[in-house]
């Protein structure tokens, strides 16, 4: 959960940008539902799934869900039942012909768009299956779907967003994120890519050219009968390989919780550090540009 992070301890050691001060606090979000990583993304790459246009009730909203469900899934903050303000809108249009034989084929017309209405993907979903087994349980089906539109949905929303390059804006690579048990340093490199996407911040996808590198290390170890004590370093560090910034976070959670899929707990972890890389990286940007002095020691 989001408010689960804020609650982790961050420590702020500035190198580079010592004469700048503190940088803030880690943000409260404005959502309404602290635990729904989506609604905690107001300017993040997420996700709403409509309900399917023209599909039978029983096939609507199920199959929306279990698309939101599968994105989540792959640390793509998505849903079903809210709305956002500044995400992506995925809309389906369905179209259903059904044979004398008994066999149904169902197509369905696929549209992401962003926030101003610019198409991002479109793509058409076609699954066949016997009319009676259709009617007797639409569970498949929804499943076919699903397995189909959801990674090409995925790869929309993380695999390109690395491309969108703005050449003014404060490059930064993610680096090395070691330590973490089960999927937890693909997932939180996802979810940093994701977070930071639509910030002030270009990401890039190599160290070099980039002005700075956030790199990670991750403990995990056991608390007690029932906890494990999490430990996060952040490190990010200038183009000449110096420090500029740590960031620390420390928390416990249920033991084993981490030992698989770490799922949106990824996206609270980035979202609980979001504000305070901005700032470092705008600070050490202003600093490149001559419009910050560093410290005498450090130059």
């Amino acid at each position: 959960m989001f408010s689960f992070w804020i609650k982790v301890l961050v420590g702020l050691t500035l190198v580079a940008v010592a004469a700048c001060g503190k940088l803030p606090r880690p943000f409260e979000p404005g959502a309404k539902d602290p635990n729904n990583p989506l609604l905690t993304l107001q300017d993040s790459p997420g996700v709403v799934v409509a309900p399917i246009y023209d599909a039978p009730p029983e096939l609507a909203a199920p199959l929306a869900d279990g698309l939101a469900e599968f994105l989540r899934a792959q640390d793509v903050p998505a849903t079903a039942a809210d709305i956002l303000n500044s995400g992506n809108l995925l809309e389906g249009w369905y179209l259903q012909t059904d044979t004398p034989a008994g066999h149904t084929t169902v197509v369905i017309e696929w549209r992401l768009s962003d926030k101003t209405g610019a198409e991002l993907l479109a793509l058409e979903s076609r699954v066949g299956m016997p009319t009676a087994a259709l009617a007797k349980d639409p569970q498949p089906l929804i499943k076919r779907m699903t397995a189909n539109v959801a990674p090409k949905v995925a790869d929309a929303m993380i695999g390109e967003q690395t491309a969108q390059i703005d050449a003014s804006a404060p490059s930064l690579a993610i680096g090395d994120i070691t330590g973490a048990p089960g999927d937890g340093n693909a997932a939180l490199r996802r979810a940093f890519s994701a977070v930071l996407h639509r910030t002030e911040i270009t990401i890039t996808k190599s160290p070099e050219g980039a002005m700075a590198t956030l790199d990670s290390i991750v403990q995990v170890t056991p608390h007690s009968e029932k906890e494990d004590e999490v430990r996060l370093v952040w490190t990010i560090r200038d183009s000449e390989q110096k420090t500029v910034a740590v960031l620390k976070q420390d928390n416990r959670v249920r033991k084993g919780r981490l030992a698989h899929r770490w799922g949106s707990m990824a996206f609270d972890v980035a979202l609980a550090l979001r504000r305070q890389i901005v700032e470092t990286m705008r600070r050490l940007g202003n600093s490149s540009s001559g419009g910050l002095a560093l410290p005498p020691a450090l130059k």
